[in-house]
């Protein structure tokens, strides 16, 4: 809990210095949760490391390279379709502006997914396989398996 109160404190104080220092304006909110984010990530897993002695990261280690790759390329589409949206139809009202966020939120999420399955990326087949007996569930009105479930 230490770890998360520490990174909110950090997410607000990296907010306002590159809200009022550097003119990005709300791009300032994404890279101070990115930031964030990272130290969080870092810290817990430093927490975890220490408590644990030993993490077995080996096969994760192995697919950072893809993970970083599709990350990055949805991020290009994201980019991509939220600059054409805003040169086609601009974001003079609620919905245009909705749309400008949840598209091109919607595209990226959709391309990094594909993507890492279809680098064979295992924990994308494992998510993949579980909305799949959810989906099938619902199919057939049956409770879904929990995770790590037949």
């Amino acid at each position: 809990m230490r770890i998360s109160v520490f990174c909110l404190a950090a997410n607000v104080l990296l907010t306002v210095c590159f809200l009022f220092g550097t003119g990005l304006g709300a791009g300032a909110l994404g890279i101070a949760n990115s930031l964030s984010s990272f130290c969080n990530l870092s810290l817990l897993l430093f927490a975890l490391r220490k408590k644990l002695r030993t993490l077995e990261m080996d096969e994760s280690i192995a697919h950072l390279p893809r993970l970083a790759a599709a990350g990055l390329l949805a991020g290009l589409a994201a980019w991509g379709l939220r600059w054409h949206w805003t040169a086609q139809a601009g974001h003079a009202t609620l919905p245009l502006k909705l749309g400008e966020v949840f598209l091109p939120m919607t595209e990226a999420t959709a391309v990094y997914f594909l993507l890492t399955l279809w680098w064979k990326v295992p924990s994308a087949h494992e998510i993949a396989g579980f909305l799949l007996a959810r989906a099938k569930a619902v199919i057939n009105k049956n409770p879904a398996p929990e995770p790590g479930e037949g």
